[in-house]
């Protein structure tokens, strides 16, 4: 699902014009980006939290040359999915994807 499809989703949903829906997108991504760049944990209760965690530095090999890299620490965001999210995906049936 694109931004556009949730903005769509969201309008038709909560009756509402697709501008407000992309605002409201444009607002929750903001809060959630700036709160976790904060490093603070975002819960969403029935849905999931959102987090960092620091990352070590830790050595790799470039897979053409085989050469040593060494790739740096850095914080990367974790997102865990609530309890009640994992049980509706574990009882959902996938859609099929036709190309």
């Amino acid at each position: 699902m694109t931004k556009s499809e949730l903005a769509a989703a969201l309008a038709t949903r909560l009756e509402i014009t697709a501008a407000q829906a992309n605002a409201f997108i444009d607002a929750f991504s903001s809060t959630v980006e700036n709160n976790l760049a904060r490093g603070d944990t975002i819960s969403i209760r029935g849905f999931g939290a959102f987090r960092t965690r620091r990352r070590k530095r830790r050595f790799s090999i470039h897979p053409v040359t085989k050469e040593k890299v060494t790739i740096s620490a850095r914080r990367i965001v974790l997102f865990t999915p609530s309890r009640a999210l994992k049980e509706r995906i574990r009882r959902s049936r996938p859609r099929r994807h036709v190309t």
